[in-house]
């Protein structure tokens, strides 16, 4: 488990299809043939890692789209949701 930091370079796994469905995004990873589903923000954020991006870069994303602000405890679902990302293999740490 690699873990995060706001300065942390984020990049999508090549071994995924993605689709929008009605505002959820379903994701396959082919690799190994397992599902995920993305809702509420979390479609938002994927889109955003369309190109490699840090978690900051994300969370200043997070706060313009949503209107909050970095005092809100947001930061640190934005961090723990991009975590697990990361632990389920569906982003990498470039750096």
């Amino acid at each position: 488990m690699t873990p995060i930091r706001l300065t942390s370079i984020l990049k999508r796994s090549p071994d995924l299809f993605a689709v929008d469905m009605d505002g959820e995004m379903v994701m396959l990873d082919v690799q190994s043939g397992s599902y995920f589903g993305l809702a509420g923000a979390g479609p938002h954020i994927w889109q955003a890692l369309e190109h490699d991006k840090t978690a900051a870069e994300i969370v200043a994303d997070v706060e313009a789209t949503f209107e909050t602000n970095a005092d809100d405890p947001f930061v640190h679902e934005i961090m723990a949701f991009l975590q697990e990302l990361v632990d389920n293999g569906l982003l990498s740490v470039a750096s």
